[in-house]
Formats: structure tokens, C-alpha cells, sequence
């Protein structure tokens, strides 16, 4: 297991409430925390889930709008040095309750 995996794994036992307790905030930080790992250490692009600076976005373009959420298209250039299409969703409010955030990533995941 990689620092990565060690840290989603503390991510889940937040989330979980195991053998701490539960608290979905600090879960979230712990996910962060392996997406960013892991980009920087792993050569595979096999990832789910990972940060992207903001800075490596181009031509954001909103491309719907519901109550809960807000969805951009763009591009990004990569780490292997190619741009990617990328799909960027904003929920509303999801600074200060990701629960309903994490249970979308874990449902697209599975």
C-alpha cells in the first residue's frame, strides 16, 4: 500500500466513524490529500479522482445549472503533457456539508 492508499484509507475511517470519530470533514481532507499524493507520485493514469490545479484549466464553459449543482466543460493540460476534456461540477454548499458530495464520487466509483 502507497501513502496515497494509506491516506484514503484514514479518509474512510472518518467517514465511517472507525475506531474515531465520525466526521465527514476531516474525511474529505484525508481524500484530498491521496488525490494530491497520488498525482504526484504515480506513473499510471488509471486515476478516479484527483486534483487539478486551477490553474491548468482552459476555456471554462457552464454547460447546465440545476438547484443543487452547477456543470462546466473544459479542458486541461495534463501531466503527460496533452490537454484533456474534463467535467467540472460545483455543488452548492459543498464547502460545508460534503457528505452529499462523497456519496456521488463513492456511487460514479463503483
Amino acid at each position: 500500500m502507497g501513502h496515497a492508499d494509506g491516506m484514503h484509507e484514514v479518509g474512510e475511517f472518518y467517514r465511517n466513524g472507525i475506531v474515531v470519530e465520525k466526521n465527514i470533514d476531516i474525511a474529505f481532507e484525508w481524500y484530498l490529500k491521496s488525490a494530491i499524493t497520488e498525482q504526484n507520485t504515480t506513473d499510471e493514469k488509471a486515476e478516479f479522482f484527483h486534483w487539478i490545479p486551477y490553474d491548468k484549466f482552459e476555456n471554462i464553459e457552464e454547460i447546465g445549472k440545476g438547484a443543487f449543482s452547477t456543470v462546466f466543460k473544459t479542458n486541461y493540460l495534463n501531466r503527460y503533457g496533452s490537454h484533456e476534456n474534463v467535467a467540472i461540477k460545483i455543488v452548492k454548499g459543498s464547502n460545508k456539508n460534503k457528505e452529499p458530495f462523497l456519496k456521488e464520487v463513492f456511487f460514479l466509483n463503483n
